[in-house]
């Protein structure tokens, strides 16, 4: 398991970072918060806490530029119904923080009830 990614930062789109660390340059899945927090950092060196998923058919990487945000990814990825790509967007549009109060209150957050 990966555990983090510390490299330059050489490519960065919207839902994508490219850290090159030791040669290899990952592509990592990355939250829009993320993006607006990494654009100034640019070619300079960056940690990214991973989480991996590994399927028949694809190999991904999810990228998270805090541990609280990759701990909350995962959490939401274990709710039924909410896959890797919904938890993304959902940490997109709130904090880990901001979200564990949302929890905590249980109220629905896109149609999902959390109990």
């Amino acid at each position: 398991m990966i555990e983090y990614i510390k490299g330059e930062l050489t490519a960065l789109r919207p839902t994508e970072a490219v850290v090159e660390a030791c040669g290899v340059g990952y592509g990592l899945s990355i939250t829009l918060t993320d993006f607006d927090a990494l654009q100034p950092r640019q070619g300079v060196v960056v940690k990214l806490f991973v989480h991996e998923v590994i399927r028949d058919d694809a190999h991904m990487l999810y990228g998270f530029l805090h541990a609280e945000d990759r701990a909350m990814f995962r959490l939401l990825n274990g709710v039924s119904g909410v896959g890797p790509g919904t938890a993304r967007l959902i940490l997109g549009e709130m904090t880990a923080a901001e979200l564990q109060a949302v929890m905590d209150s249980k109220s629905k957050v896109k149609g999902i009830i959390v109990s």
